[in-house]
Parts: C-alpha cells; sequence; structure tokens
C-alpha cells in the first residue's frame, strides 16, 4: 500500500505509516466494485462504448421508420413520397422513366404556355417523387443523407435554368452562354449519378437504414 499524505511504500496490514504516522484506510473492500462499476460505464453489451440505453431507443425508432417504408408498396404514399426506406435498382429505374416522361410532359406545358398551376405539378411532383427514390436508392447503398440532398440542389439548378432559359429568353449573349454552360454541367452530373444509382449494387443484409427489401419481405 501506499501512504496518502507522504506517498511512502507502507506493508500490507499495517495501519500506521512508518514515516509520518498518518493512518492508513483500507479500501480494498471498495475497489473490486470501482472497477466493476467503471468497465460498466465504459462498454456496456449490446449498446456501445460511451451511449446510455436511452439514447439507444431514438435510433431504433428510425431504423423502424426506414424498414417500414421499405415495405411500403411502391405507388402509396409513403412508396412515392417518403424519403426512408431502401430501394433495390430495378423500382429505381420504373420510377426514374415516370419521372423523366414528367419531366417531358412538363416540356410540352411549357411549350404550350399553360398555367402556371399545371407547370408547378408537372415540374414539383416529378421532383418529390425522384428525390424520395434517389435518397432510398442511397440508403440501399449504405451512403449518407447529405449525398441526396447534394443531389436535389443540383436537379434544382437544373430546373430553374430550363425554367428561366424557357420563359425569360434571355437576349444577352454572355448571359445566355453561361446559363447553357451551368445547364450542360448539371445535366452531366445528374446524368453520371444517375447511372452511379442505377448501376452499383446495393448493400447485400441489413445496413444503418435497416434490413434489406428482400428480408423484409421473407420476414411479412
Amino acid at each position: 500500500m501506499i501512504c496518502d499524505k507522504c506517498g511512502a511504500d507502507v506493508p500490507e496490514g499495517m495501519k500506521f505509516c512508518g514515516q509520518c504516522g498518518t493512518k492508513i484506510e483500507d479500501n480494498s473492500n471498495n475497489q473490486p466494485v470501482q472497477e466493476i462499476s467503471s468497465m460498466q460505464e465504459v462498454v456496456s453489451p449490446q449498446i456501445g462504448i460511451g451511449i446510455q440505453p436511452s439514447s439507444v431507443a431514438p435510433m431504433d425508432n428510425i431504423v423502424a421508420k426506414h424498414e417500414e417504408a421499405t415495405k411500403a408498396s411502391l405507388f402509396s404514399v409513403v412508396g412515392l413520397f417518403s424519403t426512408y426506406g431502401r430501394r433495390r435498382r430495378l423500382v429505381f429505374f420504373l420510377l426514374a422513366v415516370i419521372t423523366i416522361d414528367m419531366y417531358i410532359g412538363l416540356e410540352a406545358v411549357i411549350s404550350n404556355d399553360l398555367s402556371m398551376k399545371a407547370i408547378l405539378l408537372f415540374t414539383v411532383l416529378p421532383f418529390w417523387v425522384g428525390t424520395a427514390s434517389i435518397f432510398k436508392r442511397l440508403h440501399d447503398l449504405d451512403k449518407p443523407n447529405y449525398m441526396g440532398i447534394l443531389f436535389a440542389i443540383i436537379e434544382i439548378i437544373y430546373l430553374v435554368v430550363n425554367f428561366y432559359v424557357s420563359f425569360v429568353n434571355p437576349m444577352i449573349i454572355f448571359e445566355y452562354s453561361l446559363l447553357l454552360l451551368i445547364y450542360g454541367i448539371s445535366s452531366l452530373l445528374i446524368l453520371l449519378i444517375g447511372a452511379y444509382l442505377l448501376f452499383a449494387p446495393g448493400t447485400q443484409g441489413a445496413n444503418r437504414y435497416g434490413r434489406s427489401p428482400e428480408e423484409l419481405k421473407q420476414d411479412s
């Protein structure tokens, strides 16, 4: 043992320090309890290091929401508009074809000078459906949500430039050239990211966004 006051070594069984005379407190009975409690604080089974049980429940709820959205029917409200869940490549391709057809309809609406409500319908609806499908596809690839936000920003830039050129019809050559450059870059990025989402294989089994669609289908 070591004296708390002077730091001298004290033989086991001694009640007082031989150097300074300080009474030695025997803490041997409390030490195992402290070590066990410290181990429980550092490592908690099935929860993780430094995480309390109260903080795990919200994460479980989020995973449950993802799995419910993954199990939802494709043409349900959750299947079309929710950004939760996972989506395989074939279903992603099907919805991509539908949203592209709606964008083609947008071009027809613009050329026929129809109402602003019709334009918004053919813009907001396919944009939201396509963005939700992109988030689901990224979840299947076990990618973070910020990648979906970046893709949505690129798509918004593409739509705004397309809308501006079609309606405002800029006459300044520099302005028109700059818009065409932005339009071309955003179109290329959309094609490249879309190709990645379409051809990249998804995660086999469970990931941070829940179990795979195949596993959930077997359980239901």
